[in-house]
């Protein structure tokens, strides 16, 4: 990576790249501000430096690099007075200027700024591990702005861990190791991602940042904390303390700034370059065994689609087979029930009425595991027509009749539309509206009443089973459309069933291209509503 790739978040250095022709090949931001250049294209190192550039390039020709104070002329020939670090790197030339500004008046600032450029230099052209450059990170900071302890700590998981130190094992309290957790005030601040400056401190005890570095410092003293980022993603930290109040000052924030700009991409390289390695012979030697596990994975796909497949076959064939004797067993226990073949004693009568409900009973669990079986072999056909939607519920209402009336329950209708006549399939119409009803009634206890209600809304008719019973605890309002579910509670326990009624429901209005829900709470009755487009 090269000087201006990780020098452009500086916002004090301007930065210039020429080839050895003196060709100018890339700027930063504040060059061109500098400059005010629109384009940097087509301009020469002569074009951008004063007439000491001449002087300068001689020196390049015999040392690698020179310091030196000089003119940038902007488009207008306007000179801003600059101090400029000129090194050669291998093909290239590069000037790395300091505007003297206010900010950069003061003699010693200026000695600051021209070792932090000689660092800069210096810690790019090194490939180093991460340890090297830590060290070499702290030497160098410790020549410009002359601490007397420091710490670096690297973000790991959720904690903040020392990587690297100086001066400091007179000082800890925790064995020669710090670890700071992300609820600490210094993790805190940390994501401001920003350098801050205390000073005035009488003790270690008095401030809460350097508490959470579990450092005992008695005397009176100051420090810095400056982040380590790449762009927003903060990845640790480097704080420098001095046993002097008042030291730090905004001249040392923006050398620090610059000087961890530029070797914040070192130290991340270098931990990431170990993690590639690492990474990469692991896929070496896991390549092999990821693809045979990824073969073995779609083999068993295979065979839990092709299993699914056949269970589904076998139950349509199973209910087929089961509904011809049923069938049977249901029409003769009803022509015993009408004493067609003659009378019945009231054992008799008691007996063959259990027969014809529990055949009744079995029949309808039966034409569910039809239902579910057709609908996940996508088999199930809507065939729709128009027909009045009244008239269909009321069919339903008068087959429901005979559960009601045994409970006392009062079903009402209320319809608020003003199109009756809807698109849908007529059978799978009427099957929803039973399934709910039918719960409705299960689920309510005597003498109550049930509402089905009708409201038109844009193009579609929201219906909905109102009922008073037993309620549907919140936590079950997704889970009661899932197959074989059923709320376990010893009411519900009474009305066996397969716990597909609700699951075949919701497949039906969704092949109606409708919704359904439900709204309820526990011992406060249900509510479901489904919603039908009126042409379908």
């Amino acid at each position: 990576m090269n000087t201006t790739d990780l020098l452009t978040q500086t916002q004090e250095l301007a930065i210039f790249e020429f080839d050895l022709n003196g060709s100018l090949n890339t700027i930063n931001s504040v060059a061109k501000e500098l400059l005010e250049y629109e384009n940097s294209k087509n301009y020469n190192i002569n074009d951008i430096f004063d007439f000491r550039i001449s002087n300068i390039l001689k020196i390049l020709e015999i040392h690698n690099e020179t310091s030196e104070i000089i003119n940038l002329l902007n488009k207008d020939k306007l000179c801003t007075i600059t101090k400029t670090l000129f090194f050669k790197e291998k093909d290239k030339i590069k000037a790395l200027s300091f505007p003297l500004n206010q900010s950069f008046a003061d003699k010693q600032v200026q000695t600051k700024y021209q070792k932090t450029l000689k660092s800069i230099a210096q810690i790019q052209n090194l490939d180093l591990e991460l340890d090297e450059i830590l060290e070499m990170v702290l030497n160098h900071i410790k020549n410009i702005i002359n601490y007397d302890k420091a710490v670096v700590l690297f973000i790991d998981g959720e904690n903040l861990v020392l990587k690297a130190s100086r001066n400091i094992l007179d000082c800890l309290n925790n064995e020669h190791n710090i670890i700071v957790t992300q609820k600490s005030e210094i993790f805190q601040k940390l994501k401001q991602n920003k350098s801050t400056i205390y000073q005035n401190i009488p003790s270690s005890s008095n401030n809460s940042l350097l508490k959470d570095l579990d450092l005992d410092i008695k005397n009176p003293h100051s420090f810095l904390m400056s982040p380590l980022s790449i762009g927003n993603n903060i990845f640790g930290v480097i704080v420098l303390i001095k046993e002097e109040t008042n030291f730090f000052s905004d001249q040392d924030i923006r050398i620090m700034e610059v000087f961890t700009s530029s070797t914040v991409n070192c130290i991340k390289n270098s931990e990431l370059n170990d993690l590639f390695r690492m990474q990469l012979s692991i896929l070496k030697e896991n390549f092999l065994e990821k693809t045979k596990a990824l073969e073995l994975i779609k083999e068993q796909n295979r065979k839990m689609v092709e299993a699914d497949r056949l269970k589904n076959e076998f139950l349509a064939n199973m209910s087929h087979e089961l509904r011809t004797p049923l069938n049977a067993i249901i029409g003769f226990s009803e022509a015993l029930k009408l004493k067609i073949f003659g009378g019945l004693n009231d054992k008799q009568d008691e007996y063959v009425g259990d027969i014809h409900a529990s055949g009744i009973h079995l029949l309808g669990m039966i034409n569910d595991l039809l239902d579910i079986s057709k609908i996940e072999a996508n088999q199930m056909q809507i065939f729709k027509k128009e027909f009045c939607v009244l008239n269909a519920i009321k069919e339903v209402m008068n087959v429901t009749s005979a559960l009601a009336n045994k409970k006392q329950i009062k079903v009402n209708l209320n319809a608020d539309i003003k199109q009756t006549v809807i698109s849908a399939d007529f059978q799978r119409f009427q099957q929803i509206m039973y399934n709910l009803l039918s719960n409705a009634i299960k689920f309510s206890p005597d003498n109550e009443e049930i509402k089905v209600n009708l409201k038109e809304k844009n193009d579609h008719i929201i219906f909905s089973v109102e009922d008073r019973g037993i309620g549907i605890s919140t936590d079950h309002h997704k889970k009661i459309f899932d197959k074989f579910h059923q709320v376990d509670s010893s009411y519900t326990r009474k009305h066996s069933s397969t716990g597909l009624g609700l699951t075949i429901t919701k497949e039906l209005v969704e092949m109606h291209d409708g919704k359904i829900w439900v709204e309820s709470e526990l011992e406060d009755g249900a509510t479901f509503y489904f919603t039908l487009p009126i042409k379908g």
